[in-house]
């Protein structure tokens, strides 16, 4: 019954199927999408041929048999920011001095339940986890897809490496402005975890809810991308924005610290796996990353959502239904990733780019975006695999009145 299904047929096309059932290490389920134009949650959180949320049973490579420990999904919204009466420059004169600050808003700053309203700028993550329901049959969450368009997504599909099971252990992870998430473990994490937690902010562990290892990497990775100056609080050094190159920096150093604190522990080879996502909802980044061995699978899309966006295909072939593109296996496409002579990432074929997008994007294209995701989530050809230690780091960038997307390619050396 499996080798007719359509998604046995593209892990086969892929290179996926060395042994089909084969149960390889427990592996969670990533998906990001970045882009200067919303799309409906439920073009890329449902509908796919492999959406993530089909991906708790319909499992071929590098996983356990069932992802049941829970899911969680953010949305960016810039609906906060559009209600905020102050300028930022006002907002962050109110946080300096509320009580002095008066005459920005004509009268005394505005208060509610005895506190100063938090003003907010830029777009914000909504969050919702569960592990009390399947997502295809949560009728909360078939709402809130059916419902909500967001230029950046974000979902996971847990399978825990250590327990519990509990909604504050599910991914993704929010500080402030930036989400979270990662597939993988850190080795001997309940062993090393007090020594993590004396590398963190203070402000930023008091905002840890959970156990997992992946919640206390994203206060270490917060502490090293928004350090609170002196006398801020984290929540708000956490509400400013950082560029893709920042966040890299920041995980780099963050795999170094806790890598540096498992050899000082005795852990001389640690096998640390950290397929990492996280965003601002402006700038993202996509690493695939394992200390030693092969790592789990990562996939990079810049045209999947041209094939996703109902608006978009309907428009271009008359029908919502997934058009009847090429399949090419991936393996046959040429590299996205420039490389060195040493076969290291150096940069973007800025030429194979513009030419998948002018092949992948009609008139009617849903525009510049990017995907990344354990698994491809279409049958179309343009998915380009990360290797070890290979991150995809993108930005929104805005000149004028367009906005494109710039993505740049760079290898973690740690």
């Amino acid at each position: 019954m499996l080798a007719g299904h359509p998604v046995f047929s593209l892990y086969k096309d892929f290179g996926f199927l060395d042994a089909p059932y084969r149960l390889l290490h427990t592996m969670c389920r990533v998906f990001a999408y970045l882009s200067v134009n919303p799309i409906l949650l439920d073009d890329v959180l449902r509908r796919p041929v492999n959406a993530i949320t089909k991906q708790i049973d319909l499992q071929f490579q590098g996983h356990v048999a069932y992802n049941v420990d829970g899911y969680g999904f953010t949305w960016y919204s810039e609906a906060r920011a559009d209600f905020n009466p102050l300028s930022e420059s006002q907002s962050k004169d109110l946080k300096k001095s509320p009580q002095t600050a008066a005459h920005v808003l004509g009268s005394k700053p505005r208060i509610y339940d005895g506190l100063l309203l938090p003003f907010v700028h830029g777009p914000h993550p909504a969050m919702y986890k569960t592990i009390t329901a399947q997502p295809l049959n949560d009728p909360c969450f078939v709402s809130f897809c059916a419902n909500i368009s967001s230029r950046c997504i974000f979902g996971h599909m847990r399978a825990a490496t250590n327990p519990p099971v509990s909604v504050p252990n599910c991914h993704p992870f929010v500080f402030g402005r930036h989400t979270f998430m990662f597939n993988g473990s850190i080795d001997k994490f309940p062993e090393i975890r007090r020594a993590i937690a004396t590398k963190i902010d203070a402000g930023y562990l008091g905002m840890v809810e959970g156990s997992s290892d992946t919640e206390h990497m994203a206060a270490l990775y917060m502490t090293n991308l928004c350090p609170p100056a002196k006398g801020q609080k984290a929540s708000d050094a956490a509400d400013q924005g950082r560029s893709a190159n920042e966040m890299k920096v920041a995980m780099e150093n963050s795999i170094k610290t806790v890598q540096s604190i498992q050899i000082e522990l005795g852990i001389q080879e640690p096998d640390n796996w950290y397929n990492t996502c996280a965003t601002d909802g402006s700038s993202m980044f996509g690493l695939c990353y394992r200390t030693k061995g092969e790592p789990l699978t990562l996939w990079l899309s810049v045209g999947a959502a041209d094939h996703l966006n109902r608006k978009t295909c309907y428009l271009t072939h008359g029908t919502i239904d997934k058009p009847k593109g090429p399949q090419v296996n991936v393996h046959q496409s040429p590299d996205i990733l420039k490389r060195g002579a040493d076969d290291k990432v150096i940069g973007i074929n800025d030429d194979i780019l513009k030419k998948v997008r002018e092949e992948e994007q009609s008139p009617a294209g849903h525009g510049p975006h990017v995907i990344i995701a354990s698994e491809p989530t279409t049958l179309e050809s343009g998915w380009y695999k990360l290797y070890n230690h290979e991150i995809i780091m993108v930005d929104t960038v805005i000149q004028g009145d367009v906005e494109t997307i710039a993505l740049a390619g760079a290898v973690i050396d740690a």
